[in-house]
């Protein structure tokens, strides 16, 4: 079950988001102290996004551990939206939909961290849609050559888009 939470907008127009993970800690991720893998920042702000306009967000990956580690970012369900209010008269009240084109991406979905590395992945949100968007994605890494020992954290992303929205 997705749903799609209310969120105001501050004057400045924006829209902050949280990562959350299934872990009650955000530290490193870890089996066993096989895997040690963080993400940066656990809170970021994504601006408010026009129709057909791109925003992004920079996310760090870190392998905390001396062996290499294989990551995976795969979207665990597609997008959702909460129409608006002038599109929720058209809808009905509380319109939540499944949106039928990738509302967030990430510039890299797969990869591998040596010990020691950073590598920086940008969350992309570009929606076609006016509303509030909300998706999850899973994070699955392992330590390379041990598959069996996945390790599994949800992010949930989110995103506003206002086709009115103040230019700078």
């Amino acid at each position: 079950c997705v749903c799609v939470c209310p969120l105001s907008l501050s004057a400045s127009h924006t829209l902050s988001f949280k990562l959350f993970f299934s872990s009650s800690s955000l530290g490193p991720v870890s089996t066993g102290g096989h895997c040690q893998v963080t993400v940066q920042p656990d809170t970021g702000t994504m601006p408010v996004t026009g129709l057909h306009e791109a925003s992004r967000q920079p996310f760090v990956l870190r392998n905390h551990g001396d062996s290499p580690v294989v990551w995976r970012l795969s979207a665990i369900a597609p997008a959702y939206v909460q129409a608006q209010q002038l599109q929720q008269q058209k809808l009905g009240a509380a319109a939540v939909v499944r949106v039928p084109y990738a509302a967030f991406t990430f510039s890299e979905e797969e990869g591998v961290l040596q010990g020691g590395e950073r590598h920086t992945v940008f969350c992309v949100f570009v929606p076609k849609d006016q509303g509030i968007f909300s998706q999850y994605w899973q994070l699955v890494a392992h330590v390379q050559g041990r598959e069996h020992q996945p390790e599994f954290r949800q992010l949930h992303m989110q995103g506003v888009c206002d086709q009115d929205r103040l230019r700078y």
